[in-house]
């Protein structure tokens, strides 16, 4: 969740940076970077973002373990196995 989160702010970051770029652009107020700048800065997050979308997608799928830490034994709500270290301090 903290990675959409991510994700979802540094969009919302780039969409700031444009429009604050083109409204102060229409202003005519000198800019410390060019149009060709903001292009490499839209490509640049714009990749990373969607490498970092790709890893959510595929990383689960290549190291998955199904219902591993948990008990599957018991019935209703899902128990999380106890570890071995657990049991004999009770």
């Amino acid at each position: 969740m903290a990675y959409i989160k991510g994700i979802v702010l540094s969009i919302v970051l780039l969409a700031l940076l444009i429009i604050a770029y083109f409204t102060l652009d229409m202003w005519g107020v000198g800019l410390p970077f060019s149009r060709g700048t903001l292009y490499s800065i839209v490509i640049t997050v714009g990749i990373v973002d969607c490498v970092v979308i790709l890893l959510l997608i595929f990383l689960p799928f290549l190291f998955k373990k199904e219902g591993a830490g948990y008990d599957k034994t018991g019935t209703g709500v899902a128990q999380r196995k106890r570890r071995k270290d657990q049991i004999i301090a009770e």
